[in-house]
């Protein structure tokens, strides 16, 4: 089994790495996490965290009081991460900076 197949595992899925971006700063209620990923459906936001807080990056909070609210928080599992996501964040911007088009090129 290659090293990388247990990270990619866990972290497989289009939504994840941005979902665990958003909560560095702070948990956010589900509404807020559709704001933020405006391409991600529901149904395909709700299980990638469901599957983030199977796994234990992600904790899910709730509150009948006075209004019922559920909010998503970073796990410290998670916190774990975060060195990669701001790598992986600035290791982006470089690159979309850097990057040429290849139809430009014609």
């Amino acid at each position: 089994m290659d090293s990388l197949d247990g990270a990619a595992t866990l972290l497989g899925g289009r939504w994840k790495f941005i979902i665990l971006w958003h909560l560095l700063a702070g948990p956010l209620r589900f509404a807020e996490l559709r704001r933020c990923m405006p391409l991600a459906t529901p149904k395909n936001l709700l299980r990638q965290l469901q599957d983030l807080e199977r796994r234990g990056l992600v904790v899910r909070g709730a509150s009948s009081q006075p209004h019922v609210w559920v909010e998503y928080g970073i796990s410290s599992t998670g916190r774990t991460l975060e060195p990669i996501l701001l790598a992986l964040e600035y290791w982006s911007e470089r690159y979309d900076a850097h990057r040429v088009d290849p139809v430009g090129k014609r």
